[in-house]
């Protein structure tokens, strides 16, 4: 864990001190913890993503920062799309037992090992479950008709050991 001092969440966030110190106060900015009885600091991981989530809401094609992602679709002239990093999806791993529209991961510990689309996330992770070794999963929300698309840049992106054909994403 590393800890950040005020002089470096400055130059990190690039904020004055009285805003910084305003967010704060308004819960809008991660709180100091006490290091010692006259010194506090930020810890970095909890600024960095106080900074990801500012990224995330400022970019119209990202995914949404809390709870399930959801993904709008690429813009009309078949932009790629944006793709979340590889510790936001970590983040995310969960089990639920509901039917949605998405691409999900399968992993091995941290590493990605599978990644695949659906229009029934659950029932698709089932039916590797015997057949894959994994041992926790995470999906994002896409609509069906931007399936294609996100599976491949995904796979292009992180290429996952089980996944055998690499697709390659149109554009």
């Amino acid at each position: 864990m590393v800890f950040l001092r005020l002089p470096q969440v400055i130059e990190k966030i690039k904020v004055s001190k009285s805003t910084l110190w305003k967010m704060v106060r308004d819960g809008k900015f991660p709180a100091q913890v006490k290091l010692t009885e006259r010194t506090s600091a930020w810890i970095e991981e909890e600024v960095d993503e106080w900074c990801k989530q500012r990224i995330y809401a400022s970019a119209p094609s990202a995914a949404h920062p809390i709870g399930s992602p959801k993904f709008t679709a690429p813009a009309q002239d078949k932009a790629r799309p944006r793709l979340l990093p590889k510790s936001k999806i970590l983040s995310l791993r969960k089990i639920e037992l509901t039917s949605l529209c998405g691409i999900y991961f399968l992993f091995s510990g941290n590493e990605i090992v599978y990644i695949g689309q659906s229009i029934n996330v659950f029932s698709s992770i089932a039916q590797h479950q015997n057949i894959k070794d994994f041992d926790a999963f995470t999906y994002i929300e896409i609509p069906q008709s931007e399936l294609d698309a996100f599976e491949a840049e995904y796979i292009s992106q992180y290429k996952p050991k089980l996944n055998r054909a690499m697709p390659q994403a149109e554009g």
